[in-house]
């Protein structure tokens, strides 16, 4: 919908008016409402056909046509327009446009809002629709049919399974460093390793489902890698050069880099209520360790 403001409104009124002059259009003709400087509102009718021009010679006459009272009477929407009741296929512009056909003056000529309520058989949301009396009120579109896959969706994606968050010596990030063959140590940071569980329900169907860690493969990002079923020890300096007990490789590093540790936590996922069966599900995580030579320190004396 345009909106037309009051100086450009002036200037398109005496063009408005010698249109009024021309030959008749071949179609109905739609109001508009402007406005000066000053207030003055003037309302005017503008066709949406373009205006037969006449062959010269050409004797044709036409029925005279009543004059303009400014408004047109609602009712029924005209051919061509019929309110859809599926927002798949809803068109709001067209339903203003009808409703702006059937009652001009609901439009403001500054803002080009309408105001409320719209005529009767036009559809704009968030209006209340108001069938005519000649019209059959359609019935309520049925909800779509909740799918048990749905259900499943909604109740993982309540227990939103972590990715590992990795603990691991030597350290990760920066200032970190570690030592080729030292012992490498592997854990799970906080509270991971356990059991997630909880439910959904929509429309007549109910989802219960319950996920826990089975396995962590870590891999040092040289080729080696380590599958631990456990949450693993975490390092202390005090460990000194010690094996871990349950998550770690021995030997370490073979030699000095940058690699990439990766950590790949899988979960055994068992569905309820409606729903039966499992299936597992992975995350992984990745942190970038450095890894030095061990430097042997030595004195000679003289």
């Amino acid at each position: 919908m345009m909106t037309i403001s009051r100086m450009a409104a002036c200037a398109l009124l005496p063009a408005a008016m010698a249109l009024a002059t021309a030959a008749p259009a071949q179609a109905h003709h739609e109001t508009k409402q402007v406005c000066d400087e000053q207030g003055n509102c003037t309302t005017i009718a503008v066709s949406h056909e373009e205006t037969r021009t006449e062959e010269p010679g050409s004797e044709e006459t036409s029925s005279p046509q009543a004059p303009s009272t400014g408004t047109t009477p609602s009712g029924p929407s005209e051919p061509g327009y019929e309110p859809s009741f599926d927002m798949n296929d809803y068109d709001r512009e067209a339903a203003l446009a009808e409703w702006e056909r059937q009652d001009p003056g609901a439009f403001n000529p500054i803002t080009g809002e309408p105001a409320g309520p719209p005529p009767c058989g036009v559809l704009v949301v968030p209006y209340a629709y108001e069938a005519c009396e000649d019209e059959e009120t359609p019935e309520a579109p049925t909800a779509p049919r909740v799918t048990i896959e749905q259900v499943i969706s909604m109740a993982m994606a309540k227990i939103s399974l972590p990715k590992p968050a990795m603990g691991s010596a030597p350290c990760a990030g920066a200032g970190c460093k570690g030592t080729v063959g030292v012992p490498v140590w592997f854990w799970l940071e906080g509270n991971q390793w356990r059991t997630y569980s909880d439910s959904a329900s929509a429309g007549d169907l109910t989802v219960s489902v319950s996920a826990k860690p089975s396995k962590v493969v870590w891999s040092l990002g040289d080729g080696q890698s380590v599958t631990c079923t456990s949450a693993g020890t975490p390092y202390t300096s005090s460990m000194g050069w010690a094996s871990s007990p349950d998550c770690g490789l021995p030997n370490g590093y073979t030699k000095a880099g940058n690699y990439t540790a990766t950590a790949t936590i899988t979960y055994d996922v068992t569905f309820g209520g409606d729903a039966t069966g499992s299936t597992t599900v992975t995350r992984t995580s990745t942190e970038q360790v450095t890894v030095g030579e061990y430097q042997a320190v030595t004195s000679k004396r003289g």
